[in-house]
């Protein structure tokens, strides 16, 4: 699957070991993409949560996101079973 319009994904991209690489969100709501990082065995080891806050314009379905507009980040690590909140 390379994207989900009913879900507002707009794209997906794999990578080697076929797991979502990069998902970018563009819905009524949210212009957003999530970045992926693994380990070589497959295991999550970060997601990093980029989103445009000021985003309130209803979107053309299956359009592309504006990556520069998006300026807010929430980074979370997992290690094994235990996900790492970064302080605030």
């Amino acid at each position: 699957m390379t994207k989900d319009l009913n879900k507002g994904i707009s794209q997906i991209q794999y990578n080697s070991l076929n797991l979502p690489r990069i998902v970018d969100i563009k819905s009524p709501v949210a212009e957003a993409r999530n970045e992926y990082t693994y380990s070589a065995g497959g295991q999550k080891l970060k997601v990093v949560q980029k989103w445009n806050p000021s985003y309130l314009t209803a979107p053309v379905i299956g359009s592309a996101i504006n990556t520069s507009s998006l300026t807010m980040t929430k980074t979370t690590d997992y290690v094994g079973n235990i996900i790492a909140v970064p302080l605030k």
